[in-house]
């Protein structure tokens, strides 16, 4: 793999990125810092403004935070002072900075926002861990749907179970096809519910009886405490008529399931195997001392119970908000509420309606397998008779004024107040009067006529009147405006929707790379009571589909026979960009070519050329998975920044010896003395002091384990430079890094990885640590040629992992570089300190991967624009293909003028 390059581009300036390290007076030592703080009130009705103080120990010099739900969103002053306009339960985050040391705390659900402002509405989303699986498999769904739900009601096409109420559900796949899923997620409040429904989500294949057998799993985490579970995935490849898996130290020993879930009761490291059969053959892998158990803290695990609440003070019919603030990590708790509905609740943040006047206690109790704790507030809630203040304000609108004789008008009641009775009059009108809210009338006769509706309560009345509110023609229109065309994914079968520029008798419409031209369904909106065509053939909005393979152009007839007549322009491909990326595949002989250009955060253009596998034929898809060598690095730099961020690590923290992340536990102790000064910021910046000479060990003595290899390095090669001098490009560095979030996380690095870097920036688990050999590929991975003399399979990509050792798609590049690129619309997640380390706050970079079979780009071209780009060989010398893809993307994204508005990523 070659070294990256990173640019930063300031006007017509070109300045090239060199890595440095400033000196520090070893003599004063540095101040730890404890971030934390408080606020004035943290329950207001909305539009209120809560003031923030910080409290943190260890003479702070900067601050960050981050305001859900609040205005502004982001502060770095020390004691800001934010507005909260919606109602709902914000969290608040906090990250502080004093030069030498950093910290951040987060508090979830810290601020309740009351009152009858616009509500938090629940929006339905999920994901999961793979989205293509082999027959037997298991998936696991994650709920990732905001607005605070409390009830979810899943759907699962072709699964076992085929529905669940969990919030995070799991299913096994025992046939091949493609199936949908569907979650609906709701609560009590009035935006009440939300259904999202995903076609053909999941792929599941058949076992493919003619591939190796192999033995193969992956875990979710590897250090856990005692009493805790681990997730076991089976991975393994070829025809399998049974497995055995052992677990020592766990209940079960044995299992026979495909993907089971083994809990550990007792202290200690503990070796997993798994054995694969058929009638011919077997395979087994096993992983010594693969999970490691520690005892529980009984003290820090001591529940204490504790709530808050929206709102004390009530009138009868409302509702309250209740937040669980317990501490000790509960299992289960268990809400009394005297007086309110429902009575009781085991979920987190209850919401309950108290329909009579009183004063209610409420009760919480928490508990976990060591201990439980009860807070009961008496004389709590204060619940008065409802009352109406004033009396009302009559207004109303109809959904039209002018219409046709024998059109109907629908009336809507818009009166202030709360109404009781009302009282409307409709000047020829049919009916004439109407005592309900929303009455709908007929007009039969033409003229000009006056709407009058008065309102009461118990307070008093009120009235309205419009004078020659509606209008009756019996006059053939003339009107035949296009006003509004374009495409819904609900009618297309799951294509993006894409609403067109209508402009000088031309009608523009992007449409995704994929999309099948022959039999679309198009939405548009044009003159009343004119009708619209195509090649004579009239269309209804959102039903008639249409053929637009070729140039058609749309005419709109009004209703006295005049035509208005447009050209639609349906793009589908950038056939510049498509041409100049074909051109570089015959000039270097690449079999296949992937690409994703996103554009203010939105991915507008999603391309794939050529071969997945030449000798097969099969094409290169949007879905096609490959290697991606060091655009690996800036991932893995990712995965650092974001333990920093949860205030997991320092980038200052030293590496080994007795004070390090890996401490002891590779090769011969005690190390060199250099050796131990080696902190996370010199591997993330390639300033370790090690370097290449005589090799690079990730490409040497394939055979050789990570653990292995990290021992040989300690023990055997010097430091050749002082750690922080000199700047030397390292991928035993990366592939470190990923030993350090696994020390730090308890988890192995693929899942940590996934768990907080994808599936935060929306990207699903078939993006995942590839496999050595051809047998290994994963599923939808291209076939890789090599042209240099190298074998693509004669590497070991699990070893390479942090530094180079990713399979993933161009798209899912991009979703990772949205939110890492300190724009607005798609939320980063990562802190605005992190994102100012290494290249990530420069205004333009980029990085090249390079192996064996594999070319691949990720670049940010500038505030506006990134893109990723992947190919399935590599040629000498090994910057060539990567040179000439980069260009030419650059030239399409400075040249073209016209871009898609939708984001093919949602």
């Amino acid at each position: 793999m070659k070294r990256p390059i990173f640019l930063l581009l300031l006007s017509s300036l070109l300045l090239i990125y060199f890595s440095c390290s400033d000196d520090t007076d070893e003599t004063t030592p540095a101040v730890e810092i404890t971030a934390e703080f408080t606020a004035d009130v943290t329950s207001i009705n909305a539009g209120d403004s809560v003031h923030f103080m910080d409290e943190t120990e260890g003479e702070p010099t900067s601050w960050s935070w981050t305001f859900e739900g609040g205005t502004p969103n982001t502060s770095s002053l020390q004691h800001p002072t934010v507005t909260y306009d919606t109602v709902g339960v914000f969290s608040v985050i906090l990250s502080v900075s004093n030069g030498n040391a950093e910290d951040s705390i987060t508090k979830v659900g810290y601020i309740s926002v009351n009152g009858d402002g616009p509500t938090v509405a629940v929006v339905a989303n999920f994901t999961a861990d793979t989205t293509m699986v082999r027959e037997g498999d298991i998936v696991r769904f994650t709920d990732s749907s905001t607005g605070n739900p409390t009830v979810w009601q899943w759907t699962f096409e072709g699964g076992n179970p085929m529905a669940s109420a969990d919030q995070f559900p799991t299913v096994t796949y025992d046939s091949a096809g493609t199936f949908e899923v569907t979650l609906i997620a709701s609560n009590e409040t009035e935006n009440a519910a939300d259904t999202l429904s995903k076609a053909a989500y999941i792929t599941v294949v058949e076992r493919d009886s003619t591939e190796e057998l192999m033995a193969k799993f992956s875990v979710d985490r590897v250090n856990i405490q005692a009493g805790d579970s681990v997730r076991y995935t089976n991975r393994s490849t070829g025809a399998i008529t049974s497995l055995q898996w052992t677990f020592e130290g766990g209940q079960p020993t044995v299992s026979d399931k495909v993907n089971p879930t083994v809990v550990y009761d007792s202290a200690g490291e503990y070796t997993v195997s798994l054995t694969v059969r058929n009638a011919d053959e077997e395979d087994t892998e096993t992983k010594d001392a693969l999970i490691t158990v520690t005892r529980v803290d009984i003290k820090k695990d001591e529940v204490n119970a504790n709530f808050t609440v929206s709102k004390t003070n009530i009138q009868a019919g409302d509702s309250i908000q209740f937040t669980n603030r317990s501490t000790g990590r509960p299992s289960t708790l268990q809400w009394t509420f005297e007086g309110g509905t429902p009575a009781t609740s085991n979920v987190a943040n209850p919401k309950v309606v108290y329909d009579s006047a009183g004063v209610y206690a409420v009760s919480l109790t928490a508990r976990n397998a060591n201990s439980e704790d009860t807070e009961t507030k008496a004389s709590f809630i204060n619940v008065r008779e409802k009352s109406i203040a004033t009396a009302p304000t009559a207004a109303f609108e109809a959904d039209q004024t002018a219409i046709q004789v024998g059109d109907t008008i629908h009336f809507k009641d818009l009166s202030e107040g709360e109404p009781s009775t009302w009282q409307w009059h409709f000047d020829g009108g049919t009916p004439s009067t109407s005592a309900i809210p929303n009455p709908a009338i007929v007009y039969t006769t033409v003229g000009k006529y006056t709407v009058g509706l008065k309102v009461s309560n118990e307070k008093g009345e009120d009235e309205i009147e419009k004078e020659a509110y509606i209008t009756v023609t019996n006059e053939l229109s003339n009107q035949n405006e296009l006003i509004s065309f374009g495409f819904e994914a609900a009618n297309n079968g799951g294509v993006i929707s894409s609403e067109g520029e209508v402009k000088d008798g031309e009608v523009l419409v992007f449409l995704p790379f994929e999309t099948d031209r022959t039999s679309l369904v198009p939405t548009f909106e044009i003159s009343p009571l004119a009708k619209l065509s195509i090649e004579g053939q009239q269309l209804t909005s959102g039903t008639s589909e249409v053929d637009l393979t070729n140039e058609v152009t749309l005419t709109v007839a009004a209703e006295d026979g005049s035509e208005n007549t447009f050209t639609l322009r349906l793009i589908t491909h950038f056939d510049g960009l498509d041409n100049a990326i074909q051109g570089v595949m015959n000039s270097y002989n690449i079999p296949g070519v992937q690409l994703a250009i996103i554009k203010d955060e939105k991915l507008v253009y999603a391309s794939s050329y050529g071969f997945a596998d030449r000798e097969s034929q099969a094409p290169v898809t949007n879905q096609s998975l490959f290697r991606i060598a060091s655009v690996s690095k800036p991932i893995t730099a990712v995965g650092i920044l974001k333990l920093k961020d949860q205030g997991l690590l320092n980038l200052n923290d030293k590496v080994f010896g007795d004070d390090g992340i890996l401490r002891n536990q590779f090769g011969t102790p005690p190390y060199s003395n250099d050796k131990q000064q080696v902190t996370v910021r010199h591997l993330l910046e390639h300033t370790s002091g090690w370097t290449n000479i005589p090799f690079d060990p990730l490409f040497s003595n394939i055979s050789t384990s990570q653990a292995e290899l990290i021992a040989d390095m300690l023990d055997n090669r010097a430091l050749e430079y002082s750690p922080g001098a000199t700047y030397y490009y390292l991928n035993f560095g990366y592939m470190l890094l990923g030993r350090i979030i696994e020390a730090v996380s308890g988890m192995s690095y693929e899942n940590y990885m996934q768990s907080n870097v994808l599936q935060a920036s929306g990207v699903n688990a078939a993006m995942q640590i590839g496999g050595n050999t051809l047998g290994q590929r994963l599923p939808n991975e291209v076939k890789y040629y090599g042209q240099e003399g190298f074998s693509p399979y004669n590497l070991n990509i699990e070893r390479l992992d942090a530094a180079g050792g990713w399979v993933a798609s161009a798209t899912d590049l991009v979703k990772i570089l949205r939110r890492i690129d300190r724009n607005p619309d798609q939320p980063d997640i990562l802190s605005q300190s992190s994102l100012n380390e290494l290249y990530f706050g420069f205004f333009n970079w980029y990085i090249y991967g390079s192996l064996s079979g594999t070319s691949s780009v990720l670049s940010r071209v500038n505030n506006d624009f990134g893109f990723a780009v992947l190919a399935n060989t590599r040629v000498i010398p090994d910057e060539e293909i990567q040179n000439r893809l980069l260009e030419v993307i650059n030239a399409e994204v400075a040249s073209r003028t016209e871009w898609p508005d939708y984001d093919l990523a949602d």
